[in-house]
């Protein structure tokens, strides 16, 4: 019954918040010669949208989502499972970066865990869940162990999201869309985000809806 009650029992792990935060919290600017600044200061929100500007019918039943100034709950409010696709060079990483920093700064308030894995590296003999969530999760906070984890996913106060699926081998693809299928199964609960671009290794991933990132506009891009 607390699962759906966060306010009666919120668990922080503030070790975490701060390790993560001094670690995503700066980017480099570009043509800068490798200067860092914080990903606040320079970043401009690129614009979600449910559909493809291509695909767009004015005919069409389907209503279309956008989302202006993207954060983890209004992307949950559309899907707890969710692709962003976009080509390469649209700001991705960048932004799973801003979501992971606007949630983990609410961290202690909210509860609620961001988690920001790497899968470019993933292989068939990887498990996603200790592999990835886990290792990730401990190396910030020793406090959270495997049994944690699963409390918290068990819970619903995990937001796992994860960057580069359109970089795993097509070798180890059947695996991970495996293995995501048994971990939204296990933990339903939680929040998924996936950022790729469009190709075969999405295609295959069941129930999860896709947003597409919008091009910068040219007061975006200046």
């Amino acid at each position: 019954k607390n699962y759906y009650k966060p306010e009666a029992h919120i668990i922080s792990f503030p070790e975490y918040a701060e390790r993560t935060k001094a670690k995503y919290e700066k980017t480099e600017t570009p043509f800068s010669d490798g200067e860092e600044r914080l990903l606040e200061e320079v970043f401009v929100c690129n614009i979600l949208c449910s559909r493809l500007a291509a695909t767009r019918n004015r005919h069409s039943r389907t209503q279309e989502k956008t989302i202006l100034n993207a954060n983890l709950d209004l992307i949950a409010e559309y899907s707890k499972k969710v692709i962003l696709v976009a080509n390469g060079g649209m700001g991705k990483s960048m932004m799973l970066q801003h979501l992971f920093l606007v949630s983990i700064q609410k961290h202690l308030q909210t509860g609620q865990l961001p988690i920001l894995i790497e899968l470019r590296d993933f292989s068939q003999s990887n498990n996603l869940f200790d592999d990835y969530i886990v290792k990730t999760a401990g190396t910030f906070d020793r406090n959270l162990t495997s049994k944690k984890v699963e409390e918290l996913m068990s819970s619903g106060k995990c937001q796992i999201l994860m960057d580069g699926a359109d970089e795993i081998d097509p070798s180890d693809m059947k695996a991970f869309q495996r293995q995501i299928a048994e971990l939204v199964d296990r933990y339903p609960y939680s929040q998924y985000v996936i950022a790729s671009r469009e190709c075969d290794i999405i295609k295959a991933v069941s129930g999860f809806a896709k947003m597409y990132l919008r091009p910068f506009n040219e007061e975006q891009s200046s």
